[in-house]
């Protein structure tokens, strides 16, 4: 791939991620959004879904990628950004704690265009600890902010006022982060978002505590037992596919390289060579791809799809990201209820979708040409 047809396409893909950004607020979309959809194709149920959490995402993609695309492209980036950024109090916690939620707050709207969920309180989320650190990951904060945020992910961790019923037994004492920051709210463990607290942890320069170095144990457990192949929807409930979780943990690993979890790279890199055997949707081939590619994997294994094959993909039956609407119960008969893809929520994004190409295509084209010049 030459440097102006890689200039050529990773343009074209920052164009159609731009167009999908609502630039004047409709009745469904807030200006500066992305757009995304929640569906149960089994309940015929589709509706789109104003949120913060793919906007962020995007745009958390989108900085990591900044400097390694040609500088063409910045001044666009930093316009979708730009917009994103001023739509980021409409989800801020109402008493301007410095949290955020998946839906408005100002005013609340959980489950909005819909016809049932959005009418009872019982549906309403609380602050959660994923959207929080990704829009700080993004966008930042101040250092008190920071030290806010930290005191609260603390506050809301296993056994400070309640302890995790429903994860492996002999990983769920451990004090690591919840999902959730509402006091009525379970405590949950998912391995996804706690990876995404780490990353802001670790980046927000703060010092470690009780509840990061549990946290870290915790995966180690999960990636040592492999729990996040055999059983993904305990391990993660928000992203309860392996192909998923592994895309966090890659990222983390790349990211942070916390001591404890560079030694395990060999088996996240073992494990996902075999999953690429797998038949597989596109995209969590892409997503396995990318992971190998920031866990070092400098080799091509015969399943491998070339980067530019991935512009022309049909997305159609891809999720990043679901609610389990019965996750919420700690009963047992109701925890096995809760795997039933009938009682999930499924949320896809277009424009996440190119965010995920994009990714894929500029890593891909740095490890090429690290290649070629080695």
């Amino acid at each position: 791939m030459t440097e102006s047809y890689f200039e050529t396409i990773t343009g074209n893909l920052i164009r159609e991620i731009e167009s999908e950004q609502i630039k004047s607020g409709t009745k469904e979309v807030s200006a500066g959004l992305f757009p995304s959809y929640r569906e149960n194709k089994m309940l015929f149920y589709h509706r789109t879904d104003e949120n913060i959490f793919f906007t962020t995402i995007i745009c958390f993609v989108l900085k990591s990628l900044k400097d390694r695309l040609p500088s063409i492209h910045w001044d666009k980036i930093d316009s979708i950004m730009s917009n994103a950024q001023a739509a980021l109090g409409l989800f801020r916690n109402k008493d301007d704690r410095p949290t955020y939620n998946f839906y408005r707050t100002r005013p609340s709207n959980h489950f909005p265009n819909g016809y049932f969920l959005n009418r009872f309180d019982f549906f309403r989320l609380p602050d959660d600890a994923d959207d929080t650190v990704m829009v700080n990951l993004v966008f930042g904060s101040s250092t008190e902010e920071k030290q806010r945020i930290s005191e609260l992910l603390s506050k809301h961790s296993n056994g400070e006022t309640k302890w995790n019923q429903s994860f492996f037994h002999e990983i769920r004492s451990l004090k690591a982060y919840s999902t959730w920051f509402g006091k009525n709210m379970r405590v949950e463990f998912d391995v996804c978002v706690i990876s995404n607290v780490l990353l802001w942890k670790y980046h927000s320069g703060l010092k470690w505590n009780e509840n990061d170095h549990d946290s870290i144990r915790l995966l180690q457990q999960v990636i040592e037992k492999k729990y996040w192949i055999t059983d993904p929807f305990t391990c993660a409930p928000n992203y309860p596919r392996p192909e998923l979780i592994l895309y966090h943990l890659a990222r983390l690993v790349h990211e942070v390289k916390p001591p404890q979890l560079p030694y395990l790279a060999d088996e996240l890199l073992s494990a996902a060579i075999q999953l690429l055997k797998s038949d597989l949707h596109p995209m969590n081939q892409l997503l396995i791809q990318t992971s190998l590619m920031k866990l070092g994997y400098r080799s091509q294994t015969q399943n491998w799809i070339p980067a530019e094959n991935f512009l022309s993909l049909n997305t159609a039956g891809f999720s990043f990201f679901i609610a389990g609407m019965l996750t919420a119960f700690d009963l047992n008969f109701i925890s096995r209820v809760a795997r039933n893809s009938l009682v999930h929520i499924h949320w896809v994004c277009p424009a996440f979708h190119n965010a995920l190409i994009l990714e894929n295509l500029v890593l891909d084209f740095q490890l090429n040409k690290e290649t070629r010049n080695s």
